[in-house]
């Protein structure tokens, strides 16, 4: 199970143009145990929040502000809205592709 995770994703990596080679950038989450960094992209990027606690963690609204409401998780397809905030569960990342706003 663990390497099929991970070949998914490597997949979804490869797949992604974000993650060609664009530079990596600091995304403060205002939560000490959520780390965050952004890849930039063509009108797009992709934000990545790895959640290193053993406990839920929120990552407030008011953080997420400068994107628009949509994002998807490119690992699951799975669609998010930003302007309620995030629940990462314990030991949990995301990928989510985000618009920002103008």
């Amino acid at each position: 199970m663990v390497y099929a995770g991970l070949r998914r994703m490597i997949s979804v990596r490869s797949a992604t143009p974000e993650f060609a080679g664009t530079r990596l950038v600091w995304f403060a989450t205002n939560n000490p145990g959520v780390l965050g960094y952004q890849r930039p992209g063509n009108g797009t990027l992709i934000l990545a929040l790895a959640n290193f606690s053993d406990c839920l963690q929120e990552v407030p609204a008011v953080t997420l502000s400068g994107f628009a409401a949509d994002a998807v998780d490119i690992l699951t397809g799975t669609h998010l809205r930003l302007d309620a905030g995030l629940v990462l569960h314990a030991q949990q990342f995301l990928w989510l592709r985000v618009t920002p706003r103008p």
